[in-house]
């Protein structure tokens, strides 16, 4: 289990902050297929949950900086072994939440977004709020799934599984270049939900992240809760 000091679920074009948390030792799980989720279901388990508690995992929108406005999209049970099977939202949950791309130049940046249907609209979320119920504790710090050699301090090559849920079928290519972040994206959404990859390209001395690529390829790699 990977946990952040962030709570906030993040979506694009805005920058996700890296944040950092505790090693675990992984053993590398095999590539996921379905990179479109078609299941729209998510089976699978925590690594490093404290055996014999429950809990629960959820996702969460902010539609605001304030916390206090927390929206829970989707929740599930975790059992005593870490394991759980997740529901996304339904399209009508995030229809509130979702945006465009950045399509048009951006103050203080250079280039954006070239989107292939011009008014299609998402909703993407990296982040999973994590509570344990035995203890009765909420667990303030996000939960994300991330490649088996993750070791809590964003390196240049790490890389996260994001879900996207897409308004229509679309493509989603360019680059923002901002001062202090870079985006690239080579997306081939469908229908309802998606799993998009995020791989770090470089990071500051601070360990947040500078340069980042978005791509929805047809086999996703390993990765761990």
């Amino acid at each position: 289990m990977k946990s952040s000091l962030c709570a906030a679920v993040v979506t694009l074009p805005l920058l996700l902050a890296a944040c950092t948390g505790g090693t675990q030792v992984q053993v590398d799980p095999p590539a996921t297929p379905d990179p479109a989720v078609t299941a729209n279901v998510i089976t699978d388990q925590i690594v490093g949950w404290s055996a014999g508690t429950q809990g629960r995992i959820s996702v969460v929108a902010y539609p605001t900086a304030d916390v206090a406005d927390a929206v829970t999209l989707s929740t599930a049970a975790v059992d005593g072994q870490g394991r759980f099977t997740l529901s996304l939202p339904t399209g009508a949950q995030v229809a509130p939440y979702m945006v465009r791309f950045q399509t048009t130049p951006r103050e203080g940046c250079t280039g954006f977004f070239t989107q292939s249907v011009a008014s299609a609209t998402h909703y993407g979320f990296k982040y999973y709020l994590l509570d344990n119920a035995t203890t009765n504790t909420v667990i303030t710090r996000g939960l994300v799934q991330n490649n088996p050699g993750f070791t809590g301090t964003t390196k240049a090559g790490d890389y996260f599984i994001q879900r996207f849920y897409a308004s229509t079928a679309f493509t989603v290519t360019g680059t923002l270049a901002c001062p202090t972040y870079v985006i690239k994206a080579n997306l081939n959404l469908k229908p309802g939900w998606n799993a998009v990859v995020q791989t770090i390209n470089s990071v500051n001395t601070d360990g947040t992240v500078r340069d980042y690529t978005l791509t929805s390829p047809q086999t996703l790699p390993a990765a761990v809760f």
